[in-house]
């Protein structure tokens, strides 16, 4: 968590396989975002994610976002999966895939929610 730049940095990575991993993920979701007012934004890492083997189990990363949302999300970058079939199930969970701001590194990332909370803080 970053207060100054209200931004939440979510660094996912590894094999996600059970149950009490992904309601704990929850749980520190809505944690870390119970320290920004409405507006924050996210710069998610998912570069060292690997591939679901239960794909039930992507319920669960709809829910995360889905109270990123609800709790004010305003703006958000990722850095997807390297590996192919992880890649492949984070877009699969994301609405509007061809919305998504997507970087090689997360600093690119950054840099591109900088810009847009110094034009908003212009505007």
């Amino acid at each position: 968590i970053d207060d100054k730049k209200e931004r939440l940095y979510i660094k996912l990575f590894g094999i996600w396989d059970t149950e009490e991993i992904f309601r704990s993920y929850l749980s520190d979701i809505k944690k870390s975002v119970s320290f920004f007012s409405s507006n924050y934004s996210c710069n998610a890492d998912f570069s060292a994610l690997k591939a679901l083997k239960n794909e039930s189990f992507l319920h669960y990363h709809r829910q995360a976002l889905k109270i990123l949302v609800s709790l004010g999300l305003a703006n958000s970058a990722q850095v997807l999966p390297e590996d192919d079939a992880a890649f492949q199930q984070i877009i699969d969970v994301t609405k509007y895939p061809d919305q998504l701001a997507v970087f090689g590194e997360v600093a690119l990332a950054d840099s591109y929610l900088d810009s847009i909370h110094q034009a908003l803080k212009v505007a």
